[in-house]
Formats: structure tokens, C-alpha cells, sequence
């Protein structure tokens, strides 16, 4: 009867970790769909003034990754930049951030071997929790100034720094609770210091 009881114990604990096995390969090789809109807040570090709401919308697949960062594919369009309704790159989520890259071909231009000829454009940096809960974009100072301009062919998009850097900080209603997220997330290490007006 003993013997019994160990066999169907065993049994019990062998299925059980099978079945926890299957999900973990299932959980990190199947992508999750990913179809969700976050309310932010756009700010500039040197000017509690300046504050744009926004919208981030977020649109494509998540891939989790047991040894290796996080990677999304799809489309994460910020309301106010029309550049980001353009297709974008795999994004590969590491704690320290990854740049936002987004492209698109002109019809009837070419480069020298023939190709159509890509137009490539960068937001800035995002840093994200996991299935982006705590979005920050730190964006690339020429690009607050160039929304609705259009695409550079070449030349930079600006750079970004902690003294008067802009940001997109999600789920946050004020420049208060932005600047406090950007010190909990280490994008920042000091309170900014405000221009004087």
C-alpha cells in the first residue's frame, strides 16, 4: 500500500514539474501581444512650465527572454511626433535603455546601388519596466523643436542631458512627479535646476 503511495506521489510530482516546465518554454518562446495606451506627460528639465500631455500608443509583439534582453516589434507612436507612425525597429529592452529608431523608404529615391533609399530617424532613449509600465523616454533635444517638420536625411538629432534634457514619463501628472520618477528610475541623478524666467 506504501509502495503504492510513493509511485502515485511521484508521479504527481513528475507531472507537476513537467507541466511547469512546458509553460516556462511556452511563457518565453510564444510572443505576447501587446495593444495598449499610456497617458504621459512631456517636460523639460530646466522649466517646470514647459508640460505637454501626451499619449503613448503601443502596438505589436513582446518577446520575453530567460538570458538576454527583452525585445519588442512593432510600433510605439507618441502623440505630437508624427515621425513615430513610421515603422520602427526591434527594440531590445535593457534596464539601461535602447534608442528608439524608426524608418521609413521613399518612393522614387535611390541610393547608389539601386535601393530605395531609407530615411532613418531616432526619438531618443526609452527605459521601461517589463510590458512597459513605467515608460520614460528621454528624447534628443533637436527633436521637440522639429514635430511636424518632417525627416533628416542626415546630420544628428540632438543629444540628451539631465540639466535641460526634454522627457515623456508615463502614468505621471505633473512636472513633480515626473522629475520624481526620473530620480527613482536613476535617469537623473539630481533635481534639476530651473532656468531662471
Amino acid at each position: 500500500m506504501k509502495r503504492k503511495t510513493n509511485l502515485a506521489t511521484r508521479r504527481v510530482i513528475v507531472l507537476s514539474l513537467s507541466f511547469v516546465l512546458l509553460a516556462v518554454v511556452l511563457l518565453f518562446t510564444i510572443p505576447i501581444k501587446i495593444n495598449k495606451t499610456l497617458s504621459a506627460i512631456e517636460i523639460k528639465l530646466d522649466d517646470p512650465s514647459y508640460l505637454q500631455e501626451c499619449n503613448i500608443t503601443i502596438t505589436g509583439f513582446y518577446h520575453l527572454n530567460l538570458f538576454v534582453d527583452d525585445t519588442f516589434e512593432g510600433a510605439i507612436a507618441v502623440s505630437g511626433y508624427s515621425q513615430t507612425l513610421e515603422k520602427m525597429s526591434t527594440v531590445h529592452l535593457s534596464k539601461e535603455g535602447c534608442s528608439l529608431y524608426y524608418h521609413r523608404f521613399e518612393e522614387g529615391l535611390y541610393d547608389e546601388d539601386g535601393r530605395l533609399k531609407r530615411f532613418e530617424y531616432s526619438l531618443g532613449n526609452i527605459m521601461i519596466g517589463r510590458f512597459f509600465n513605467n515608460m520614460v523616454i528621454a528624447v534628443y533635444s533637436d527633436n521637440p523643436l522639429d514635430k511636424d517638420r518632417g525627416w533628416k536625411e542626415y546630420g544628428s538629432w540632438g543629444t540628451w542631458n539631465e540639466r535641460d534634457g526634454y522627457c515623456i514619463v508615463s502614468n505621471v501628472s505633473s512636472y513633480e512627479e515626473a522629475v520624481q520618477t526620473l530620480l527613482a528610475r536613476g535617469v537623473i541623478q539630481h533635481t534639476p535646476v530651473q532656468k531662471n524666467l
